[in-house]
């Protein structure tokens, strides 16, 4: 009970910097134009759901390190900071994107 309000509480006020290991990114518009400045330190995976209007990726550290990932949602362009640290990754300058912490499979890594 008390994960979930910590994850409802974490999306209710947009905090500068998140400390979670992944995250799963959902927006209300598609995405194009997905660049991020060093895939060394990130993996973004794109999750196709059919029945969302929007689209959905996932950010899986790889290694330690800042990267910046920039897409455009609709006519906006978002650019996010990202940081690895050992224990946590930190994502700064969240605009219009919901973030869902969530542990990921080793197999999808």
């Amino acid at each position: 009970m008390k994960k979930i309000l910590l994850i409802l509480s974490i999306l209710l006020f947009s905090t500068p910097c998140f400390a979670f290991q992944n995250y799963l990114v959902v927006t209300d518009y598609p995405l194009t134009k997905l660049n991020v400045g060093c895939e060394d330190i990130i993996d973004v995976k794109m999750i196709q759901n059919p029945n969302c209007k929007g689209s959905t990726f996932l950010i899986i550290p790889k290694c330690l390190g800042a990267t910046k990932l920039s897409f455009c949602k609709g006519i906006k362009r978002i650019k996010l900071k990202v940081i690895v640290y050992e224990d946590m990754t930190c994502i700064k300058n969240v605009n219009g994107v919901k973030f869902i912490p969530i542990e990921v499979p080793t197999e999808l890594k």
